[in-house]
């Protein structure tokens, strides 16, 4: 197995120096348009598809998946952009993120297919007090279907985790207890 080189401090205690919002979005601007590596190859199953997310409390989203890493998206207000992603999926679920060029925010998706359901996680950087944090807000919603009512049921908070321990191995041979 692979040996993981860890920090000999714990990330917290390592003084990072202050980034400026330039700093961030310069480094940012080339990834929202590569859009994110994955060790796993990444899903085609939403290629030359389009899809429309309307959340309860956030932003209505329409996207139009143009290949495996390309994708164009309207947010509510705003116009047309194109944006690289990158899709996973998993027993049926398909969770796909990507960067909104020219700015500081992305979006994590998680579809549910059969349900019509989505969850949206929009992220932004350059919070409070260091503009290194990242903030995040969940948006809970659904999918449009032409022809078909909304779905009533909402993804929602779980505390199914709460007490229970878990193993997780991700792709890379990182481990977690």
């Amino acid at each position: 197995m692979k040996r993981i080189n860890y920090p000999k401090e714990q990330m917290h205690r390592i003084p990072y120096s202050k980034l400026t919002p330039t700093q961030i979005s310069a480094k940012l601007s080339p990834a929202a348009l590569a859009g994110p590596a994955s060790a796993s190859p990444l899903s085609e199953s939403l290629v030359g598809k389009s899809l429309t997310i309307n959340t309860e409390s956030g932003p209505r989203l329409t996207y139009t998946f143009k290949s495996k890493n390309k994708l164009t998206l309207q947010e509510e207000g705003r116009g047309r952009v194109e944006s690289g992603y990158g899709a996973l999926t998993l027993n049926g679920f398909v969770l796909f993120s990507h960067l909104v060029p020219g700015s500081q925010r992305g979006y994590g998706v998680v579809v549910d297919p059969t349900a019509h359901l989505a969850t949206v996680m929009e992220v932004w950087f350059s919070g409070y007090k260091d503009n290194r944090e990242v903030q995040r807000e969940m948006h809970y919603g659904y999918v449009e279907v032409k022809g078909q009512e909304p779905p009533k049921a909402r993804h929602a908070m779980t505390n199914r985790l709460e007490g229970k321990g878990y193993h997780w191995r991700q792709d890379t041979g990182v481990r977690t207890l």
